[in-house]
C-alpha cells in the first residue's frame, strides 16, 4: 500500500525556477525500498512468532511428559501430584497469558 501510494500520489516532475527535476527513477527506487522493508519486517515478525510458538509448544510438551510419567514410588507420586497442582493453578495461566500477548 505504501509503495502504491509513493508511485501514484507523488509528483513526477518538480519545477525549480528554470529547472525541472524528473523524479521517475527516485519514485521507483522509493517504491522498491518500501516493498523491501515491508518484506523484511514481515519475515522478522513471522520468525519471532514462530520462535515464541515453538517455545510454548515445548513447555506444553514438557508438562505433558511430566504428567504422563509413571512414578516409581510414593515419594515421586506426591512430587508429581504437587507439580500437577502447580501447573493447574499457575503455569497454565502464565502460558495462556503468553499466548495472548
Amino acid at each position: 500500500e505504501l509503495a502504491d501510494d509513493i508511485v501514484y500520489n507523488s509528483r513526477k516532475v518538480i519545477r525549480l525556477g528554470m529547472f525541472e527535476l524528473h523524479c521517475d527513477e527516485l519514485i521507483r527506487a522509493l517504491s522498491k525500498r518500501a516493498d523491501s522493508l515491508c518484506a523484511k519486517i514481515l519475515i522478522k515478525m513471522s520468525k519471532t512468532n514462530m520462535d515464541l510458538n515453538k517455545g510454548l509448544c515445548e513447555e506444553y510438551e514438557s508438562i505433558a511428559n511430566k504428567a504422563l510419567a509413571t512414578p516409581a514410588n510414593t515419594e515421586q507420586l506426591m512430587e508429581l501430584k504437587n507439580a500437577i497442582i502447580k501447573v493447574r493453578e499457575s503455569t497454565i495461566f502464565e502460558l495462556e497469558e503468553r499466548i495472548l500477548n
